[in-house]
This record gives structure tokens, sequence and C-alpha cells, in this order.
């Protein structure tokens, strides 16, 4: 600090972290976006990367012991996905060296006392580095709008992470609104994000037939550095025993907007110009293919994103006064095919 040294200095000191970068250790970690986008698919493989000590997504892995505390999933279906991740790391030739431990259904609230014995137990029995509560609004009774009710429940996380100074990773939603920056987006009052070490968005980037192929992890600017946007690819098969096995791996980064709804229609749009009869398109063109999710204002916004923001589609005007046509801007990198910069997905030319 003396004589200006402080601000020569080179910050080297870091968090730890369970997930380099992504999940800090023995603090509050939230994970939100709308229901059905991902994060639970995401967060069980998290779970079984950190039970096996296997890297998650590229990331380096701090191995130990984890509970899943599950009040959103059917039984069956959590089995069924822990099966097919296990199976995948054993392909990969990772074996389990920590405990998983699932609580579902446990009736356990977070604001009421009396219902904290057998998960305290729990705990204290198999001392878990990571607890994952999926979702939030299952396990307390508070209104999550007002700051002072969700202090309760702030606090009560707390208490769980001291039990056994477990890492606790909270799955919540966003408000049905859905617009605006991550922390606007919320739902409920600013006291759990502000309680939290680490934050990250989970966005769905391609499905394909109900099921999920891609999924983008955002992490949100903290304290520490933050890390870029993950594309995760979600990979299913059948081992030589005709076991299901599913694995979740790195597909590379990529820059999503600020404002999802427009990131995710200028990426449907784009499908739009890819298609195999997409030639020449106007926007009421467009307008009669994507009736059904985008009103004219956010089309002809998204055209003008795709266009002058990120250059993937050019316009011509056809004669004078007449209405512009929109194709896809012509490939320069010599390939065969074009490639969506969201979901990597491939068309040919």
């Amino acid at each position: 600090m003396k004589n200006g040294q402080f601000l020569t200095q080179t910050l080297t000191h870091r968090s730890n972290y369970i997930v380099d970068g992504l999940i800090a250790s023995n603090r509050l970690n939230l994970w939100a976006s709308p229901p059905g986008e991902g994060k639970s698919i995401v967060a069980g493989a998290l779970g079984y990367s950190v039970a096996y000590g296997a890297p998650f997504l590229n990331m380096p892995v701090d191995c130990g012991n984890v509970m899943f505390i599950d009040s959103e999933n059917r039984y069956d279906i959590l089995k069924s996905r822990a099966i097919k991740i296990k199976n995948g790391l054993a392909i990969d030739g990772y074996k389990m060296k920590g405990k998983v431990d699932f609580q579902h259904y446990s009736g356990f609230l977070l604001d009421n006392n009396s219902t904290w014995p057998a998960i305290e137990a729990e705990i204290k029995a198999i001392e878990p580095s990571l607890i994952i509560l999926d979702h939030l609004a299952c396990f307390h009774h508070q209104n999550e709008d007002r700051e002072d009710k969700m202090k309760i429940v702030t606090d009560a996380i707390e208490k769980v992470m001291t039990i056994k100074d477990s890492s606790v990773l909270v799955l919540h939603h966003f408000n049905k609104l859905d617009i605006g920056s991550f922390f606007k987006r919320l739902r409920g009052s600013s006291a759990l994000y502000a309680k939290s070490d680490a934050a990250c968005e989970v966005r769905t980037l391609s499905v394909n037939q109900g099921r999920l192929e891609k999924v983008g992890l955002i992490p949100q600017p903290r304290k520490d550095i933050t890390s870029a946007p993950i594309r995760v690819r979600i990979d299913e098969g059948k081992d030589d025993e005709g076991e299901d096995w599913l694995k979740l791996v790195y597909d590379g980064t990529y820059k999503p907007l600020d404002d999802p709804r427009t990131d995710d229609l200028a990426h449907k749009l784009y499908h739009v110009f890819l298609g195999p009869n997409a030639e020449q398109l106007t926007v009421k063109a467009v307008l009669a293919i994507v009736e059904r999710y985008a009103p004219d204002p956010e089309v002809r916004a998204g055209l003008r994103l795709l266009e002058h923001g990120k250059g993937l589609i050019t316009s011509e005007r056809k004669g004078l006064g007449g209405g512009f046509h929109y194709t896809l801007t012509p490939n320069t990198t010599g390939h065969k095919y074009m490639e969506c910069p969201w979901c990597n997905k491939r068309y040919l030319c």
C-alpha cells in the first residue's frame, strides 16, 4: 500500500473452487433459468463429476462427496439419468471416488426447523463437499418477492453450509417476463443473488425431437474473474453391452446477447435462413414462418441484429421503393457448409 505499491501489485490469489471458476468452495452458488432449460441435467452431470473426480467440461474438479436434495423431478427420471451419467463416466475410464446421496421429496424445508433432523443427520454422515438443491421454491414457504422473507431462506442455506463446510448449489427459476439482465430476471427479491459467490445462467441452445442437444452456461460477473460462456453438447448412446450412457461435452465458447429473448429469437431466425428452401426472404415471409412465437417488431429487430450486429444475413432492396429481400451472407471461408454460431449446427451451402 505504501508509496503506491498497491497499484502495481498483481492479483494472484483466487477463491477456492470445487469446479475451477464455476462452483466456489464453501460458498452459495446459484444457477437460474426458465423451467426446462437444462439446469437439472447439467447439475446432475456436475455432481457425478465431483464424486468421480472427473473434469467437468474440461475444468478441473476437486473430488468429494455429493448430496442431491431434489423435490422437482420424478424419481424414475433421476435414477435413469444417474445410471446414464455413471455409464458415461465409466466409458471414459473414471471410477467412483466419493459418495453420492439422493434425498428425493424429503419434505425438507429451509424455513421449518422440524423438517431438519433427517437431512442434518445425513449431511453429518456423508460430509458432502457439494449439496445441490433442485429447485429453491420447493424448499420454503416464504414470499420470494420480499427481501426480509428471502433473508430467512438465505440464512437457512448458510446454516446448511456450516454443518459440514459444504458448498450449496441452488437451482432457481427466472420470472415469467424473462426480460433484461440475469439479476432482473431472477424470480423474487435480490437477497439470494446478493448472497451468492458464483452465479450462472443455463440456456437451451439446441433441441432435436424434444431432446436437449446443446445448452449454454453463462457465468455471471461476480467478485472473482468471470469465465466465458460455455457451449455444452449433450451426447447419448449405448455401450457394447447395450447400456445407455450420457455425457456432457465441452463444445467451445460463444457470445450470447445481454437480452436473452432477442438472443433466442435471432438464433431461431438464423435457422430460418439456414433452412433447405430458404433463398431470398422478405419480412412478410419470415413473419409467416415464425408467427407463433414472434410479432412483427421483434422480427424486424432480430433481422437488423442478424444483418448489422452479426453480419450473418444481407439485405437487398428490389426496385425503387420496393421491399427488402434477405439472404445468407456469402460464405467466404471456403467450407461447403454454413455453421450456426449459437449451436454449431452445420448446413450445406
